[in-house]
């Protein structure tokens, strides 16, 4: 389960009364998503194939009243991912020339598996 802590910038580094920020912003730390398994392992190069994706754990962020939007990237594209459990996900892969490229999955955006 994500675990977030409150975040202040200080210009000391450590003193309260030093605070620099007007308000704290949250910080989600998150266990690290796996893709165990994804299905089908291919599709045609002009895309829209749903993908069904088992690993996780992922989050539902539509539930949760978040920023995070789960994506899928193919290759370099990133599309967004469908929340159905804590283990599985699905996405439609997008057109791309065919050509083998690497399934990852993110929760925020940023960081993918």
């Amino acid at each position: 389960r994500p675990t977030s802590v409150q975040v202040h910038v200080s210009i000391n580094g450590f003193e309260p009364r030093y605070d620099i920020s007007p308000w704290a912003q949250n910080f989600t730390y998150e266990e690290e998503l796996e893709i165990a398994y994804s299905t089908p392992p291919s599709g045609p190069s002009r895309g829209n194939t749903s993908v069904l994706i088992t690993g996780g754990p992922f989050v539902d962020y539509t539930r949760e009243n978040s920023n995070n939007q789960m994506l899928c990237r193919f290759g370099s594209i990133a599309v967004p991912a469908t929340f159905i459990s804590v283990n599985e996900i699905t996405c439609f892969s997008p057109p791309h020339a065919p050509e083998m490229v690497q399934l990852e999955v993110s929760q925020n955006g940023q960081e993918y598996s």
